[in-house]
């Protein structure tokens, strides 16, 4: 059981389905978090939409938040142990493959988000978004939100 946790933690970090892998090669080894409850350094790059959006999150392993956007100045904040919690959470689900599928078509105003966990970027289109990305993408967004409100 903590083996098949453990290859589940890695194979998150590693980072997700529907994602284009920009950094290292297909045989570099995943990116690993420390054990327990740490979080892993995290970047979260949304751009995009009819307004065309371009927001900014950077997670520290300490819960350090700096959010900046077009239209706001770099703010900075703290995690909550709430946000923490359903962060971890949301990305014990989060995985990554070598060959993600590409959208079924081109979404005018379309957002793309990258993330970046651990120095491992992945990015996503609307169109080819799994589930557990999704789920994380939506937890980064509200943290995003709270911050540069």
């Amino acid at each position: 059981m903590m083996r098949g946790r453990a290859l589940a933690i890695v194979a998150l970090l590693a980072v997700t389905g529907c994602a284009t892998p920009t950094t290292g090669t297909p045989h570099d080894p995943p990116a690993t978090s420390a054990p327990g409850n740490e979080l892993p350094a995290l970047a979260f790059h949304r751009t995009g939409g009819i307004a065309g959006v371009q927001d900014d999150l950077r997670i520290t392993a300490a819960g350090q938040l700096t959010a900046s956007s077009r239209q706001r100045d770099v703010r900075h904040d703290t995690l909550t142990a709430a946000e923490r919690a359903e962060l971890l959470a949301k990305l014990r689900n989060f995985s990554v493959t070598d060959r993600p599928p590409r959208p079924p078509y081109q979404i005018a105003d379309g957002f793309t988000y990258d993330i970046t966990v651990n120095g491992r970027k992945v990015r996503f289109e609307d169109g080819a978004v799994p589930k557990p990305a999704k789920e994380l993408i939506s937890v980064l967004s509200a943290i995003f939100s709270r911050v540069v409100r």
